[in-house]
């Protein structure tokens, strides 16, 4: 320890605690990946399973997984910001 160590790494020195390792590599790919089996056996269900009319014409059932993708590419950062802004405002 030298002198020119913040007051965080005298507090982590002198606990022995292993905070500074950084992130773990292997538990973050396994929540990634539990993240992507549970959101594809919640979503499943949601799906059509014939044809979707879509602004005067018809898609099939992979066309609607697409459709489907692209919309919540868009729909999920745009929800995320307007809550965002929501509890902002409501927090002034």
């Amino acid at each position: 320890m030298t002198g020119d160590d913040s007051p965080y790494e005298r507090a982590v020195s002198r606990s022995g605690s292993k905070v500074d390792r950084g992130p773990d590599a292997f538990g973050v790919s396994i929540a990634i990946g539990v993240g992507v089996v549970v959101g594809l056996a919640l979503g499943l269900p949601a799906l059509p399973s014939g044809t979707v009319a879509v602004g005067g014409f018809d898609v099939d059932a992979v066309g609607a997984v697409l459709l489907a993708s692209v919309l919540s590419v868009l729909v999920v950062p745009l929800g995320t910001y307007v809550l965002y802004q929501l509890f902002f405002f409501a927090d002034r």
